[in-house]
């Protein structure tokens, strides 16, 4: 009874030993596949877009009448049209392309961690990511300044994802002294699916004193970063 006994323990040691084996191979090669996966499902898919960009060239250059089928199959992410651009995004952990850069071939442009637009309306400047929109006073240029004072550079903030406005208002002082002074403001890099963007307003202070405050937005950010030089 007592061999029989040691058999049994011996048994449910192998089992449990296997069984935990099989989870840390499975914990591990879980991402290992889905990386994997996702990187699979991103070639495949910007190869689709490119040769959806060749055929739509193709259709431009035939003249009018002229008509293509192209199959096109989505296996994850989102496909959106807007502001005349097709636009598709994955969610994923696979180093597919470095963050915050991107690529262009020809009319298509990837990119990671790249949901910054920046951009002019209206006598504004905007900065917009997936989470936020700020929106700043245009004023001036560099050969013909404006006035610049602490109420006027931020014009509000909202939140892309529920529709709301921060409350309040936006002050800036420097030496403990509120802004107002001439000067402009412009956006260093304007684009769209960008890694970061930056607002800049060039401060020039009534006693002689010059100043460059810059705001920007990073992709996947809900705060803007402030920094004066």
């Amino acid at each position: 009874m007592k061999k029989k006994s040691q058999i049994w323990i011996s048994a449910v040691l192998y089992v449990l030993l296997i069984s935990i084996v099989i989870v840390i191979v499975l914990e591990g090669g879980t991402p290992i596949l889905e990386n994997l996966r996702d990187k699979s499902v991103f070639i495949q898919t910007r190869d689709n877009f490119v040769a959806l960009d060749k055929n739509v060239m193709d259709v431009s250059n035939a003249g009018p009448g002229s008509q293509r089928i192209v199959p096109f199959e989505i296996k994850k992410g989102e496909l959106t049209l807007g502001n005349s651009q097709l636009k598709w995004q994955m969610d994923t952990k696979s180093p597919v392309i470095q963050p915050r850069t991107s690529i262009d071939l020809g009319n298509l442009r990837l990119g990671s961690d790249s949901d910054v637009d920046a951009y002019e309306s209206n006598d504004q400047l905007i900065l917009e990511n997936y989470y936020i929109k700020a929106v700043f006073s245009k004023i001036g240029n560099e050969s013909d300044y404006g006035s610049v004072n602490s109420t006027s550079i931020i014009q509000y903030l909202t939140y892309n994802r529920n529709n709301g406005t921060a409350s309040g208002s936006f002050s800036f002082m420097i030496d403990d002294n509120s802004i107002d002074s001439d000067g402009y403001s412009k956006i260093v890099q304007p684009g769209y699916d960008l890694g970061s963007a930056t607002v800049m307003f060039y401060i020039n202070q009534t006693d002689g004193v010059l100043h460059t405050l810059y705001f920007t937005l990073d992709s996947r950010s809900d705060y803007l970063k402030v920094d004066l030089i």
